[in-house]
């Protein structure tokens, strides 16, 4: 990786740090408050679907977006309007406006994830794409590793206006910092009036081993987004302890990132087989059934320092696989579509999940988001003789 390459991402890795520090100062306190004002799972987890309910509906418009314009102002921009938005949540404590102001932020963040697509290649360059990504994760792994212990701490002792202050001011230096970014890969500008997702589905259609890799990923987020949606009502009810020993769980999960993205940029060469991909979604559904057996807190925190691993490399390669073999004016799209997938998965999981809890209990809505991920990924695998290549074949050098 060249100096440009190297001082491009280096920023941006930092930038987005910032802006991921701050936001789980949000997620705590508004998950917590949610919680405490209403007692119900269901409507926690409502809370947190509505995060990402614009990843489906505004994914339309973010990616051509994306495409068309220089992805740095459209990043910048973006967390501008989150800044601004954010102050929103001092209003009051009302949970019809934390549910608002959730859609509202991440309608940004549609835009930031897919200029993200574009921007990644165009930052350091179209070989180096997988030692980037890894290099990302590592970072915000990095910065988030004492994110959720100080975030859990502040919530349970100070007022919340001081943690959505504090989240209002850590857009704003990302903002900045996509003005020193640099261009290493010739920019191809998508088509003029071509403003939906149809060609980027093409292409996904065309890949049918990426077409699997999206299917097992959308099974893996289904459940991991149920056990999510559970894990602060977990924490406080079973565990008996609350925002507290769930940073120590959050922090653990982020300092996996920091590791395993630290691994895969320096020893990527290792991990290239395409077998580890639905072998890391298994896995993951493992871990979360772990939950359901241990009333332990470190046990707890433990599972999900694994959780983080299995996590940062599935979306480390899957991102790597879209950035880098979608064409330069489809990157944007593509990476719209997949979020909009993404989100779909969460959004039934994280409402399926707290339905199932509401009635049966949370280890039961813990239960059987763990069996519905193993029994959708087991699926997925038996049915690869109906996909033409296997997962990975068309183009291995992704990695």
């Amino acid at each position: 990786m060249d100096i440009t390459s190297n001082r491009n991402l280096w920023i941006y890795a930092l930038t987005r740090a910032i802006s991921a520090f701050g936001s789980q100062f949000q997620f705590f306190a508004v998950t917590s408050l949610t919680y405490s004002i209403t007692g119900s799972p269901l409507i926690t987890a409502m809370q947190m679907a509505a995060s990402g309910a614009p990843y489906i509906l505004l994914a339309r418009w973010a990616g051509p977006v994306a495409d068309r314009f220089d992805p740095r102002k459209v990043t910048a921009i973006a967390l501008l309007l989150q800044a601004v938005v954010t102050l929103g949540y001092l209003l009051s404590k009302e949970v019809a406006l934390f549910i608002v102001l959730n859609f509202l932020v991440n309608s940004c963040g549609v835009f930031i994830i897919a200029a993200k697509g574009a921007l990644v290649p165009q930052m350091v360059g179209k070989e180096q794409v997988f030692a980037a990504n890894a290099r990302l994760a590592s970072v915000n792994g990095a910065s988030q590793l004492l994110a959720p212990i100080v975030a859990g701490y502040m919530v349970m002792r100070m007022q919340p206006s001081s943690v959505f202050l504090f989240n209002s001011f850590s857009y704003l230096f990302p903002a900045v910092g996509m003005y020193f970014i640099r261009q290493v890969e010739v920019r191809k500008l998508a088509a003029k009036g071509k403003n939906s997702l149809s060609e980027a589905w093409v292409f996904v259609r065309h890949h049918p081993s990426l077409l699997t890799a999206l299917g097992l990923y959308g099974a893996y987020t289904l459940g991991m987004w149920s056990v999510n949606a559970l894990f602060y009502p977990y924490c406080s009810d079973i565990l008996g302890r609350g925002a507290d020993i769930m940073g120590w769980n959050v922090s653990s999960y982020f300092g996996a990132f920091l590791v395993t993205g630290f691994v895969l940029e320096r020893w990527g060469k290792f991990f290239k087989s395409p077998k580890l991909l639905p072998i890391g979604f298994l896995a993951g559904a493992c871990v979360w059934l772990g939950y359901t057996i241990t009333r332990s807190p470190l046990m707890s925190i433990i599972l999900s320092g694994f959780d983080g691993i299995v996590y940062t490399y599935t979306v480390t390669r899957l991102d790597t696989w879209i950035q880098q073999d979608a064409p330069p004016e489809l990157r944007g799209r593509v990476s719209a579509l997949a979020q909009a997938w993404d989100a779909v998965a969460t959004i039934s999981g994280q409402l399926g999940g707290g339905a199932i809890a509401t009635s049966l209990g949370i280890l039961s809505g813990m239960r059987w988001s763990s069996a519905a991920t193993l029994g959708l990924v087991t699926l997925i695998l038996l049915s690869r003789q109906a996909v033409q290549r296997p997962v990975g074949a068309e183009r291995c050098h992704a990695d």
